[in-house]
């Protein structure tokens, strides 16, 4: 956050983050209808906003690079226009600043071309870009805003390009380009920023999938247009971040009050899966744990983790597993369930329970290869795929579900009718009504048995009495948020998914008022 100022300019995403509260995203057409919206209220032209943005921009750069030059390539419609007004405030401040044109100045038209024309006549020196490269400063990317549908081309993708090689720190104003606003999909090529500083509202495809990969660290400057976001239609997108507190247990609460969580998996070969999950789900506060599982799996479990009560699938009756799953607040199933009759038998009984479900790992692919199985789910179950698992529950390519992830959520909850969640960078939730984006998480976590963690966690959430969507968001939330703590301490390389589970207890404890 900047606090030169009483009034900050903008904010990081962090910074919004730690409040603890919802933050919308919107389209790119519910933006541009923000942008007219404001425009008409206060009964100007858009040069307004484009003012505002510079300023915004400005402060940002001031604030965050000590070395006064800047190279700022301009394109040819309204993102160019802030390029040209921020150009005409860095030479008012003294700074070396350059325009290098992408789009012949003859082309601009309307708020931009007034924007071109203000800072020609104040002395702003620009050339048009011939593609050499750019040797210090920083570097701003006002090629094009958040209206791109197309992939980029030509002597724009040429200029996407060289930005990308320079070893210089970016800036890219309102989204790097070359990413789709709405999805995250890159159009040909996207800049790689370091910063991304969204004007107005956050636009909901900056953080998710791909684009996670190139907006760098994101700003949201709201250029005081908190009238027009308010009146707009409600966003049903939204960042849900931590809260800032997570209640006390009673001072005499017993383990039966902190919840009979059931876990189904472990077969003999991927025993590792489920014990992780125990162990997530003990550290996160679970009260009572029953892990039914496979004979080869009881003595690791045990050993890791003998405050659970592991019970053999294969010696026990019929009976006694319908008991157990009927006592059960929560049931969790598929970490190294295995796809075989066994595990089959297993998912059948589990989704006939009355207690929310958690169908992760082997679960989902028992689940899209035996379609008869969907009339059974309820909107208590919760589906946690990877993409790859979505893929495969859609019928589609792993490709097709990153193209566009908010499009595969809707997909799966309108072909499963329960609640979704498809992991991945930008973690998405379909929750309350809405989609959740989780705003936390690193690469640090592209290895096996982060899922199986996320599995435990969310299961334990849900025996202590937490209502399914609150506890699906937090989950999700402390499982990265931990993450990141993690990787502060110790870098990205060799992090372990047993290792979270620690951090993540460590962080609940945090978080308890």
């Amino acid at each position: 956050m900047n606090r030169k100022s009483v009034a900050p300019p903008y904010y990081s995403l962090a910074a919004l983050c730690s409040l603890g509260r919802e933050l919308p995203l919107y389209t790119a057409e519910q933006a541009r209808a923000i942008d007219a919206a404001e425009i008409q209220r206060l009964g100007s032209d858009g040069l307004l906003l484009m003012r505002r943005a510079a300023e915004a921009l400005m402060a940002f750069v001031v604030a965050t690079y000590p070395r006064q030059r800047m190279s700022i390539f301009c394109g040819g419609g309204n993102n160019g226009g802030d390029g040209w007004l921020l150009a005409l405030l860095a030479h008012r401040a003294g700074w070396s600043v350059e325009v290098l044109s992408v789009a012949e100045p003859g082309s601009l038209s309307g708020d931009a071309r007034c924007a071109y024309d203000e800072a020609r006549q104040a002395g702003v020196v620009y050339r048009e870009w011939s593609g050499d490269a750019v040797e210090e400063g920083v570097v701003v990317d006002a090629l094009f805003g958040s209206g791109l549908n197309r992939p980029i081309v030509g002597h724009q993708l040429r200029a996407v390009r060289c930005i990308n090689r320079l070893s210089l720190p970016v800036l890219a104003v309102d989204i790097p380009s070359g990413l789709c606003a709405d999805s995250g999909a890159v159009l040909g090529d996207a800049v790689r920023a370091d910063y991304t500083m969204s004007l107005v509202v956050l636009k909901k495809g900056l953080l998710t999938g791909r684009a996670r990969a190139f907006t760098g660290e994101l700003l949201l400057a709201a250029l005081g247009v908190d009238e027009a976001v308010s009146s707009a239609p409600a966003s049903h997108y939204t960042v849900m971040p931590l809260p800032v507190s997570l209640p006390r247990r009673s001072a005499v609460a017993h383990k039966g009050e902190s919840g009979r969580l059931v876990l189904i998996g472990g077969s003999a070969n991927t025993a590792g899966a489920i014990i992780m999950a125990a162990e997530s789900a003990l550290l996160s506060g679970a009260g009572l744990i029953t892990v039914l599982t496979s004979a080869a799996t009881v003595a690791p479990l045990l050993a890791r983790c003998p405050e659970v009560m592991p019970v053999v699938v294969e010696k026990v009756s019929d009976e006694v597993i319908e008991r157990k799953l009927a006592s059960a607040d929560a049931v969790v199933i598929g970490p190294g369930l295995g796809v075989d009759s066994w595990a089959r038998e297993l998912l059948s009984r589990a989704l006939r329970c009355a207690a929310p479900l958690v169908l992760d790992a082997d679960a989902l692919s028992l689940l899209a290869e035996y379609k008869e199985l969907r009339g059974v789910l309820t909107e208590a179950a919760i589906l946690t795929p990877h993409p790859g698992e979505a893929a495969r529950l859609l019928g589609t390519t792993v490709a097709a579900v990153e193209s566009d992830r908010y499009a595969a959520v809707a997909s799966l909850r309108q072909l499963y009718r329960t609640r979704v969640l498809l992991k991945g960078a930008g973690s998405l939730m379909m929750a309350r009504g809405k989609v959740a984006v989780c705003p936390y998480g690193n690469a640090g976590m592209a290895s096996g048995g982060y899922g199986d963690v996320l599995s435990g966690v969310l299961g334990a959430l849900l025996v202590q009495g937490l209502a399914v969507d609150t506890a699906l968001t937090i989950a999700v939330n402390l499982h990265a948020a931990a993450a990141d703590r993690l990787e502060s301490r110790q870098g990205q390389v060799g992090m372990r998914p047993t290792e979270l589970s620690v951090e993540i207890r460590e962080l609940i404890n945090s978080l308890v008022s």
